[in-house]
């Protein structure tokens, strides 16, 4: 982008605050680093909002964290070869180093599929698995392999909170939501592979 910018600061001037410790310097820059990404601004920023969400909606309902599945992926596998089709052997990679090869493309894909799920699955119009979305907090965050992953919180409509309301509707609400078990191989054996493959770590 060019152009001409309204009250620029020269260089000269911006060392001279620099080395002089122009606190009014330090609060300008502070604010232009909330916006960008990584920075500890952005953090504290990010930091603060959701503190006051808490304060606002109180406890957040749930928390979970949505992993990609990317060697699994068969539609993102045939993009990914098709969009780096000049690359020398490209077919013929393990899936896992086509990943590592594009980690842009696959961000960009788990990006999109990550949100289709959330808004169409758990933001659901009267209610998803979780139930009623009344308010959400999302983080996006990257493994050493490159990959992103997602770390969300969820204010459920009308669920009970602990310490507040009785043990039995909190149970209530918990069993209804929530599962914690290992499907029977044999009555239900794709969510017994689903859950083994996805839901188990090794």
């Amino acid at each position: 982008h060019t152009g001409k910018m309204e009250n620029a600061m020269p260089i000269g001037k911006m060392m001279d605050d620099i080395r002089n410790n122009n606190q009014e310097l330090e609060a300008k820059l502070t604010t232009m680093f909330e916006q960008m990404r990584g920075t500890p601004e952005y953090w504290s920023t990010r930091n603060k909002e959701i503190r006051c969400m808490v304060r606002e909606l109180g406890p957040f309902t749930f928390f979970f964290t949505v992993s990609a599945a990317e060697y699994d992926w068969d539609d993102m596998e045939r993009v990914l070869i098709a969009t780096n089709k000049d690359v020398p052997g490209i077919e013929n990679m393990r899936r896992s180093a086509r990943c590592a090869f594009d980690p842009v493309f696959m961000a960009k894909h788990f990006h999109h599929r990550f949100w289709a799920f959330f808004n169409e699955v758990i933001l659901a119009k009267g209610g998803g698995p979780l139930g009623e979305v009344e308010d959400y907090f999302v983080r996006s965050e990257y493994q050493c392999r490159g990959t992103v992953h997602f770390h969300c919180v969820v204010w459920i409509k009308n669920a009970p909170r602990l310490g507040i309301d009785d043990d039995k509707t909190v149970g209530e609400f918990i069993q209804k939501h929530i599962t914690c078990r290992l499907p029977n191989p044999e009555k239900e054996p794709i969510l017994h592979k689903l859950v083994t493959d996805y839901q188990m770590y090794s």
